[in-house]
């Protein structure tokens, strides 16, 4: 991340390990693996030609780390998009910036929209709908079928909390904070496992809770899509804008 840093000019205001949304642990043996926010010089932003918001590394060993420029999470965040917070809403996290993480999710929780958040992860579930072939036990990649289950359980969240607030980021508090039947926490309970154990290519269908669950959460969208979205005001443009300029200087201080 230094190396990162000091070639791009960037300052990174906070990293974290996005292996740890699913299992709750880092990948053992995998390449090295990180999501973060940076924030560029002010200069950066005044030109008429911006580099990408997206920065991946470029080294020569092979990696899997991602970047979001500052401005690209907040416009990302008030849109719906629940990625950034995603990536700051992880325990434990590589580096942060003091205080960054709090704001931000103040900001979010403030200035967002829980239907637009609750949007985005009824999307993802959309996304795949074709490969439920109609009914649970549809055939799916088994890596996929992980991969959704915290937009559903999300969802199952939102439902539950009345659209208010914040699921959790990590499955592990999504399990501990959503009222799920005993067999589905068995499921996924079982399903990680076979994932830790390395043992998913010997999974040959969706379990049956877990298909119920993705399927209901999919059935339950039109609803969803009824509800009133919070407008964009100016007053909202006005607090992003405070907010990013603040980071902006402190990220060089």
């Amino acid at each position: 991340m230094d190396r990162l840093a000091e070639a791009h000019s960037i300052c990174i205001l906070h990293a974290a390990n996005p292996h740890l949304l699913v299992q709750g642990t880092a990948a053992v043996g995998g390449l090295p693996t990180s999501r973060f926010v940076f924030v560029r010089s002010i200069e950066h932003y005044l030109s008429l030609f911006p580099r990408d918001e997206q920065l991946e590394d470029e080294g020569i060993d092979p990696t899997d780390i991602l970047g979001w420029d500052l401005r690209k999470a907040l416009i990302a965040t008030l849109q719906g998009d629940p990625t950034a917070l995603e990536w700051l809403r992880i325990e434990p996290c590589d580096l942060s910036l003091p205080g960054f993480r709090d704001r931000f999710v103040d900001f979010a929780l403030e200035h967002g929209d829980s239907v637009r958040f609750a949007l985005s992860h009824l999307n993802r579930l959309m996304w795949f709908h074709r490969r439920y072939k109609g009914h649970p036990q549809g055939e799916m990649v088994p890596e996929k079928i992980i991969a959704l289950l915290r937009p559903a359980l999300s969802l199952r969240w939102y439902s539950q909390h009345k659209l208010e607030g914040l699921p959790p980021a990590q499955l592990r508090g999504l399990l501990d904070d959503v009222f799920i039947r005993p067999v589905l926490r068995g499921e996924i309970m079982e399903l990680l496992d076979r994932q830790k154990n390395g043992e998913l290519k010997d999974l040959e269908q969706i379990p049956p809770a877990i298909g119920e669950l993705l399927l209901a959460e999919i059935e339950a969208g039109p609803a969803l899509a009824t509800r009133k979205k919070r407008p964009f005001t100016r007053h909202i443009m006005q607090e992003a804008d405070r907010f990013f300029l603040k980071w902006a200087v402190a990220g060089k201080g």
